[in-house]
């Protein structure tokens, strides 16, 4: 009876985060994806992210869908995209990454999240290419303000070094992220890009091109966003 227990927790928390996650999805989907989350989120009524936290950032992650579930043991997954802002403001190419992370408590159930954090930093976006970033010990992480009245307390600086924003089912939800894990998501990339070797440097310094039409559509929507009143 224990075996069977055990392995009945095994099958929910490894086959049906991944499948849950789209884990397959083209890498085309994942940045269309991620472009209608964080478009959704700065034009969220009253709480939206306010668009000086996109015009103030340095980099952002876009991870369109995290899959959290859990049977006394819980799990997160998913991958998306992040982007760094080069010298003369422009963005980057995105780089694919995907993040990973478990709890202990008692948890049953599934929830989809969707998550956008807000980099003051881009040399702390780039450390996430360097190898596995670990959230809460290699940086801390803040939730983010909301709304336009809080637009005028971002525009002058900002302080956190990650900020952070959530969303479940339409509404803003917390979500610890202390000990969730970023990396690079290779195979996204490679497949993505079109190389069998490609590094993160050559992606964020726009020295390889792939798909010229929806990476001007990422980059021009991010430009739109963060100059939104």
């Amino acid at each position: 009876m224990q075996t069977v227990f055990c392995l009945l927790i095994s099958v929910f928390l490894f086959f049906i985060p991944v499948n849950l996650n789209d884990a397959d999805i083209d890498p085309e989907d994942r940045i269309r994806e991620s472009m209608d989350v964080v478009e959704e989120l700065v034009n969220l009524p009253e709480k939206g992210v306010p668009s000086s936290m996109i015009r103030k950032a340095e980099g952002i992650i876009i991870i369109p869908k995290i899959v959290k579930a859990g049977f006394i043991i819980g799990g997160r997954h998913g991958k998306g995209i992040a982007l760094i802002k080069g010298e003369d403001g422009s963005w980057s190419h995105p780089l694919f990454v995907k993040i990973t992370g478990g709890s202990l408590g008692w948890q049953v159930g599934v929830q989809k999240i969707e998550l956008l954090l807000v980099f003051r930093d881009r040399e702390t976006v780039i450390s996430v290419a360097d190898g596995e970033f670990e959230i809460g010990a290699d940086a801390s992480v803040t939730a983010g303000p909301v709304g336009r009245s809080a637009s005028a307390g971002t525009n002058a600086k900002l302080e956190a070094e990650i900020y952070s924003y959530s969303r479940s089912k339409g509404l803003f939800v917390g979500i610890s992220l202390d000990g969730a894990k970023l990396s690079t998501a290779e195979d996204q990339n490679k497949q993505f890009y079109g190389r069998k070797e490609i590094e993160a440097e050559m992606i964020f310094n726009n020295k390889v091109s792939a798909h010229p039409e929806l990476l001007s559509e990422l980059k021009a929507k991010l430009r739109k966003l963060a100059n939104n009143n």
